[in-house]
């Protein structure tokens, strides 16, 4: 089994190689900078200062995103190059885990779910409660 960790933040992707080295299966993640989008190509990302996680890619940021970066994105045809076993199936299909952020005044959570759940992932294990929280979706 393999795992595909995406991180397009510099700083945060640091974090992310140094946590999988930590990890006792660390031959079996490979770690993108890359954030997985609809197309392919570079988009600025904002950042808010000294929180590892906090990064926005609306045109009008909050704020307390002070610094910004350019980032790489991948869509689905060039994703499908980097890891072509998940393209026979299709992503949804093969993965057996998907741990994703959710935040209500951007995404719709139900949507989400109803997708994850027509592609047999059953078990979400939700973070915290609120507006925005992580979930893991697992298929047993």
């Amino acid at each position: 089994m393999q795992a595909l960790a995406f991180e397009p933040v510099r700083r945060t992707f640091a974090f992310l190689e140094q946590n999988i080295q930590e990890n006792p299966h660390a031959e079996k993640i490979n770690a993108l900078r890359l954030a997985v989008s609809d197309r392919d190509g570079e988009q600025t990302i904002a950042i808010k200062v000294g929180h590892s996680g906090a990064a926005n890619l609306r045109s009008t940021p909050p704020t307390f995103f002070r610094r910004t970066e350019t980032i790489n994105t991948i869509g689905s045809r060039a994703l499908k190059e980097i890891k072509p076993d998940l393209a026979k199936a299709g992503y949804l299909d093969t993965a057996r885990a998907i741990f994703y952020e959710v935040d209500v005044r951007w995404s719709n959570p139900d949507r989400l779910r109803h997708l994850l759940e027509n592609h047999g992932f059953h078990h979400f294990i939700q973070s915290r409660e609120g507006g925005h929280y992580d979930v893991l979706a697992t298929r047993v």
